[in-house]
This record gives C-alpha cells, structure tokens and sequence, in this order.
C-alpha cells in the first residue's frame, strides 16, 4: 500500500459543468495500491475485505490550475481508461504526499517502459536510417571515363604547355580551364566533396538541385529524390 486516506473526486468535464458540481462530487477513502488507485466507501470496507467501488490504472499526476487559479488542495491524476480526474484533499501537505506517492509509483512502473521504449525507437531509428543509406546507395551509378582528346571539346582549342587538359567528371569530355572550372557536389555518382566539372555540366546540376528544391516544396511526403 503506497498511501490511503480520503478524497473528494470528479471527472475534470463535470468540473467545468458548475450545474453539476455538487452531484458529481463523491467522497471516497482511497488506497493507492501500485499504479491502481482504489475507492471504497469508507475505511471500514477495506478493513472488512469489500470490494472497491471503482478501481483506475494511473497514468499521470498533476496539480490543478484551472485558468491561472491555483487551488492548493486540489490535483488531477490522468487514468489509463477513465479520463482525467479532479481529487480535492484536506490540506496542501496532504495533496502533496498523494502526488508524491503517485509519482514515485509510475518512476517506477512507467519509467523502466519509457526506457525500454527509448531503446526500441533508437533501433528502430538506426534501422531506418541504415535503409535509408541503403536506397541511396542503389542511386549510386559510376561516373563516366574521362575521354582521351587533343583538343577542348568546348573551344576547339589545342592542349599543350600552355593549355592544360581537364576532364569533367559529370561527362567525361576533355576541357581546357575556361570551360571546366566550375566544382559541384555530384551524389548521383557518390561524391560528398566538390568536383571539377564542366559550364555545360553545372548547369545541368543547378537546373537539378531547383528541381529537388521544387520537389520537396510541393511533395515534402514523397519519395527522395537522388
């Protein structure tokens, strides 16, 4: 037994009924076994073995504070089934002790569930990151193979001392500087870090990114892009 002694109880939606107040108000002497909180009529009833008259699986406690006015007797406690409901003690040390024999309860019974539950969404999480990386790795093509030329494929100009060749990785084609000297993430070929790749190329990736940008404005449930 975690704490006994008595309570006046309502649901918290005849509370905001003021036609029902004094209807609707019970007096219980209740017995807080566990996470279930136990009514009966009296302290008698219990001694004698009767059954109670209502029993509820708590699932959270609170202090009342309905529209900025604190009542220092009064707490809600939150049942599994029934609904939130509103217990009026003698006094604040008396609400207090109830509202720490609860909490201490579910630190112990709903803490250990919050945990585990903590450690499944952590696995569940990494599991579904893991696919996530996965499906991109399926995205992943190979990057084309640089093609051998003696002259830019863009200006027509010949390599040589003064003429450097490049290769763009998006195409593959042979450049001089002028024409490939723009960098650009390429994730479609599995590069995290810029790459040189040539004008014709970049603005083929920059009218890409606006389509993903687009994308993911209008369809943000939808399945990534690569």
């Amino acid at each position: 037994m975690s704490h006994a002694g008595w309570l006046q109880k309502r649901s918290a939606e005849s509370f905001h009924n003021s036609e029902s107040h004094g209807s609707s108000v019970i007096n219980r002497y209740c017995v807080l076994c566990g996470p279930f909180l136990l009514d009966f009529i009296d302290k008698v009833s219990l001694i004698s073995g009767h059954a109670p008259k209502r029993e509820a699986e708590v699932i959270g406690v609170a202090p009342w504070d309905e529209n900025n006015i604190k009542n220092v007797k009064m707490f809600i406690v939150m049942t599994k089934f029934g609904g939130p409901i509103v217990c009026t003690t003698l006094d604040t040390s008396n609400r207090d002790e109830w509202m720490a024999s609860i909490q201490q309860v579910l630190s112990s019974t709903i803490g250990p569930l919050l945990e585990e539950l903590e450690v499944v969404w952590s696995e569940s999480l990494a599991k579904k990151q893991q696919q996530q990386h996965q499906q991109q790795q399926n995205f992943v093509m190979d990057p084309p193979q640089p093609l051998e030329s003696d002259t830019c494929q863009r200006t027509g100009a010949p390599f040589g001392i003064t003429l450097s060749r490049y290769n763009c990785v998006s195409c593959g084609d042979a450049c001089c500087y002028e024409a490939c000297s723009q960098e650009i993430t390429l994730v479609q070929y599995g590069f995290e870090s810029p790459k040189r790749i040539c004008d014709d190329c970049y603005l083929a990736q920059l009218l890409l990114l606006h389509t993903k940008v687009i994308y993911f404005i209008l369809f943000p449930n939808s399945y990534p892009l690569p």
